[in-house]
């Protein structure tokens, strides 16, 4: 509850910020007034690691609670195992729901669907040739197994989002496997960018310096090549727009709000974005 107030008092500044504008100079006044300096804010709520390669990511809840109410979380959790099953279905289908996986339970889902079938017995317990079982070892760090499962759902079927979309996610981790998150995105962009965000908050994806790289501009820069889903598609919730514009924000500008691209190009480009980005959400704010 501590961060989710905290959090919320930095979505108002952000808010505040966007309709407010501060923008200064000409040429850059619109998109600067997109970017909020945050000077006030400790470094921890950065949306973006140190190094701004990788996520930073928020828990909604300390650690110590969730140890508390594990077991009734737990229990809670295997009598909703279906239900959860098709949430996670639904977020892996190749249609318009934004929404679907917005649901605490699914990290303990997780690590029992991974797991059904030795606690069962059962083999066919769980589906094991399928996008939710991915997904499913993905929540127990089994990234290995995850990637595999997918590779050979997409052998067979080389249009399945589901996998294509479970790849994409390990890319954060693995450079090789970010054709597959182009993939998703040229399939759907939309639930693309819903799931990515999706992940922040529920799926951490564990990585090291050693193999770190830098999947955050390479997403950034497949937005920026794909810059107008934004102005063709409203169905965006406001949070997943403020949270883009926090990582722009980190990646591209430093604490004054100076722009760090050198590439003219893609200031016009990130000013494209960020145009089309505030032109939804403040849309979403008024209402």
């Amino acid at each position: 509850m501590y961060y989710a107030v905290k959090n919320n008092w930095v979505l108002g500044i952000i808010i505040w910020t966007l309709t407010t504008g501060m923008g200064w100079g000409d040429e850059l006044q619109q998109s600067i007034a997109l970017v909020p300096p945050l000077r006030n804010i400790p470094k921890e709520l950065d949306a973006l690691s140190y190094s701004k390669r990788t996520f930073k990511y928020q828990k909604a809840v300390s650690v110590s609670r969730q140890v508390r109410q594990i077991g009734q979380k737990i229990d809670k959790t295997i009598h909703l195992l279906p239900k959860l099953e098709e949430t996670v279905i639904e977020l892996l289908q190749n249609n318009d729901n934004l929404m679907a996986g917005r649901n605490i339970f699914l990290p303990i889902w997780g690590g029992i669907y991974a797991n059904l079938p030795e606690l069962t017995g059962k083999k066919d317990s769980a589906v094991t040739n399928s996008p939710q079982y991915a997904l499913a070892l993905m929540f127990t760090e089994r990234y290995e197994e995850a990637e595999k499962t997918a590779l050979k759902l997409i052998e067979k079927n080389p249009g399945d989002y589901g996998a294509a979309v479970v790849l994409g996610l390990l890319s954060i981790q693995k450079e090789a496997l970010f054709p597959y998150l182009k993939k998703a995105f040229q399939a759907n962009p939309a639930k693309t960018i819903a799931i990515i965000d999706w992940h922040i908050d529920t799926l951490e994806i564990t990585t090291s310096k050693d193999r770190e790289w830098d999947f955050i501009g390479a997403y950034l820069d497949l937005l920026l090549e794909n810059r107008k889903i934004f102005a063709e598609n409203t169905s965006f919730e406001s949070f997943i727009l403020i949270r883009l514009l926090k990582i722009i924000r980190s990646k591209y500008y430093d604490i004054n709000c100076n722009l760090l691209l050198q590439d003219a190009a893609k200031k016009n480009e990130l000013q494209e974005l960020l145009k089309f980005i505030n032109s939804d959400l403040s849309k979403k704010i008024r209402r």
